[in-house]
């Protein structure tokens, strides 16, 4: 679709003078597509691609007009995939979007998708607090980060929630290969140059446990160290391989207080497939792929 999008870097005349007519239509166009992807919004607000704000500022549809008329538009951007518009690997150029990730590119309302998404098909988000019938704990950890999703980061923060916020800097943490001290430090810092009523965490183990109802499911499970049972099902009480006869966990045991944290000589992480894929189908995003093979029109002859 952004392959005839010409017009996008041609905004003045020959003359370097006057706006290029065509430039003005284009922009035009743009302003109405944008306007008409109510995901990718902020209410009536749209994401400005100007050279200034490269898709990091929402602003109202009049502020973006200007702003693309004196400043143009950021680089390599004909593919308007923080519009709403499907990327397109073939066509489409890296330099522009290459470290956007999805806070880059969806408005705080694909905040509240993305949870509803992690959550799954049996949960309500509609759910009205003031019925006699209260959710329980469990539910009641999912509406609260559904709140996260449009809580903003201090009172008067326009351009980040408590949601958003952490997301970026789970993304900043894996981009740049962070630390977990590096994280902590720059977190604190972080926290002394805000507000001092604002709702970001202070630490990277307070960030896992954060977002820990958006992840999959991970099970630790024991392992003999020599590869040759699993300490699973009938046999997650022994204390030693039934084949080798090695004992599961470590000769040193740490004390935690009145406990004692027996560490295994080895452990696997096994990632259950069903909730994944069920994750998979839910998601608007990914269902249409998942259902491919089974919806595509089959050709005789061609694979």
């Amino acid at each position: 679709m952004g392959t005839d999008r010409k017009w996008m870097y041609n905004r003045l005349t020959h003359g370097h003078r006057f706006i290029n007519p065509e430039f003005v239509v284009g922009v035009e166009s743009f302003i109405q597509y944008a306007c008409d992807q109510p995901r990718f919004m902020d209410g009536d607000e749209i994401r400005c691609p100007c050279c200034k704000c490269q898709n990091r500022r929402y602003e109202v549809v009049d502020n973006v007009k200007l702003h693309l008329l004196r400043n143009r538009f950021t680089q390599d951007y004909r593919q308007w995939v923080c519009h709403g518009e499907p990327l397109v690997y073939a066509n489409y150029s890296e330099t522009q979007c290459n470290s956007l990730r999805p806070q880059d590119v969806e408005g705080s309302s694909s905040y509240r998708d993305m949870i509803i998404d992690a959550i799954g098909p049996n949960f309500d988000p509609y759910y009205d607090a003031n019925e006699e019938e209260m959710p329980n704990p469990t539910t009641q950890k999912l509406y609260d980060m559904l709140d996260t999703a449009k809580e903003p980061l201090w009172p008067g923060c326009e351009s980040h929630t408590q949601l958003s916020a952490v997301a970026r800097l789970l993304t900043i943490k894996s981009e740049f290969q962070m630390s977990e001290r590096c994280y902590d430090t720059v977190l604190q810092f972080m926290k002394e140059a805000l507000p001092t009523n604002n709702k970001l965490v202070d630490n990277f183990y307070n960030t896992k446990k954060f977002v820990a109802g958006l992840g999959l499911l991970c099970e630790k499970i024991h392992c003999c160290k020599n590869g040759c049972m699993l300490y699973w099902g009938e046999d997650s009480g022994r204390r030693s391989c039934k084949v080798c006869d090695y004992p599961r966990y470590k000769s040193g045991k740490r004390s935690i207080g009145n406990h004692k944290d027996y560490s295994p000589n080895q452990k696997m992480y096994y990632f259950p497939l069903t909730p994944r894929l069920q994750k998979l189908y839910v998601s608007k995003i990914t269902a249409k792929d998942m259902r491919w093979h089974k919806e595509h029109d089959k050709k005789d002859g061609m694979i």
